[in-house]
């Protein structure tokens, strides 16, 4: 089972060619004996983008997470089709890169709030970056959700612990690693069928991270 695997690795080819039983979680394999699992991440993307839309909000940026990865890529992909489809300005500077991690999601909101025309809301892919960029907003004097909202995506055990506590789009972890090891099993049992891959739903969780824009509060 491969998990956490950059899908550059020179290690997969050759564990392709040797014919065995293979299943991946977020990365891709084609090969007779192999399969993979993954968490809907283009829909997720898509929530969160239609959440902030439908608070209001018009100016929305992303920071991404690595795009050689499929969750990094797909969450990317998920905020631009989104976005078309709500007839929503995307340029270029509203995307912002990073790594998953807090720093880069700190790093890129300091861009983004220092822009001419900041946006009013940013979906992270995923939370310990919105948490990094919740940081980056405090320094910078900017109120969560008040001045802008935030959405990130996993719902790790930190989302629910952060001020404010973090909107974001929840996946199944240990969904994820049932579905893999039943495909393993099913590979493993049936090795000249592989299962098809899987793809597994996600939910928005709302919190206190977004809110109307300023100037649009009810009341």
């Amino acid at each position: 089972m491969l998990w956490g695997v950059d899908r550059a690795d020179p290690e997969i080819p050759k564990l392709l060619d040797a014919g065995m039983p293979l299943v991946a979680v977020d990365l891709e394999v084609v090969g007779d004996h192999a399969t993979w699992v993954s968490s809907d991440n283009v829909g997720g993307a898509r929530l969160a983008v239609r959440h902030l839309h439908d608070l209001g909000h018009t100016r929305i940026a992303t920071i991404t997470g690595l795009v050689e990865t499929k969750p990094g890529s797909e969450r990317l992909e998920g905020y631009r089709s989104e976005m078309e489809s709500l007839g929503l300005a995307t340029p270029p500077e509203y995307e912002r890169g990073g790594d998953f991690y807090a720093d880069s999601g700190e790093v890129a909101m300091r861009a983004l709030l220092a822009l001419p025309e900041p946006p009013t809301a940013v979906f992270a892919a995923s939370d310990e970056m919105a948490i990094g960029a919740i940081g980056a907003a405090r320094g910078a004097g900017v109120a969560v959700p008040k001045g802008i909202s935030l959405v990130g995506f996993d719902d790790s055990r930190l989302a629910a612990l952060v001020q404010p506590p973090l909107t974001t789009v929840s996946q199944d972890r240990i969904g994820l690693g049932l579905a893999a090891a039943r495909a393993l099993a099913a590979t493993i049992e049936h090795p000249d069928e592989a299962p098809a891959p899987s793809v597994l739903p996600v939910e928005l969780v709302v919190r206190e991270s977004s809110a109307r824009p300023a100037g649009r509060r009810r009341g």
